[in-house]
């Protein structure tokens, strides 16, 4: 989670702001989000499968507490495995497809436009600001640019960021899953979920993100020329006998 991280790094009053402000966006896609969306607020359960890290869960959970997260330590945790955990209530999972696409609905009922497949690039220091997406432009007083990764002409941020490959498994279970969300503190972290509310026996395993870039910029632009792929997302489906 990190949350402790982030208390050192912005102290406790940004902190609070910070989750704050991402709690009310939550409570915003809540009320944007259609009925084929499936969004559910469930419990989610954040632990550690070595006695080793005890004191470090115990950290990070005093740090939620005091973040103002609402978590409880739980001591009949729903992992076999793990050796120390805590609960936090109130955890958002939601068809994101079917969420942005009731979000193109509401984009194209306002007569909106949208660019697909088009890098967006935002000139911040020329008056008027304005940005370009595909063949069209538009200018801006204030941009919120919601992509992987960003450039504008003054910040070259995307050559900052590390490529990663990502993986997920969608499988069929035999047992009923609960409907929580279980993830664990390993670096990079593994995480269980359900895929959808109505289907009890079919979860989504994922995690286990590498980076596969080097931290060497000029050599990171030569490679990002020779291939357009940043993120590979493999899904594989199975059933377990």
């Amino acid at each position: 989670m990190e949350i402790t991280s982030l208390i050192k790094a912005l102290g406790i009053d940004a902190e609070r702001k910070y989750l704050s402000m991402q709690l009310k966006a939550n409570n915003v896609i809540q009320k944007r989000a259609g009925e084929n969306c499936d969004l559910k607020r469930i419990p989610a359960f954040f632990y550690s499968e070595s006695e080793s890290d005890d004191s470090e869960m115990c950290q990070e959970f005093d740090s939620a507490m005091l973040a103002g997260l609402p978590v409880t330590w739980d001591a009949k945790f729903p992992v076999n495995f793990a050796k120390s955990g805590f609960k936090i209530d109130n955890m958002d999972r939601i068809n994101i497809v079917s969420y942005i696409q009731c979000l193109v609905d509401q984009v194209v009922a306002a007569d909106g436009t949208i660019f697909e497949d088009a890098r967006v690039v935002a000139e911040m220091d020329e008056r008027p600001r304005h940005f370009k997406a595909g063949s069209g432009t538009a200018e801006f007083d204030q941009i919120v640019c919601c992509v992987h990764f960003n450039a504008t002409d003054s910040t070259s941020i995307d050559l900052q960021i590390s490529a990663y490959l990502s993986y997920a498994l969608v499988a069929e279970v035999t047992d009923p899953f609960p409907d929580v969300l279980r993830w664990d503190n390993a670096d990079p972290y593994f995480y269980t979920r359900r895929l959808n509310t109505h289907d009890a026996r079919r979860i989504v395993v994922g995690g286990c993100d590498q980076t596969t870039s080097s931290g060497r910029v000029r050599q990171e632009v030569t490679s990002a020329s020779r291939s357009s792929v940043i993120v590979e997302i493999s899904v594989a489906e199975t059933s377990t006998p």
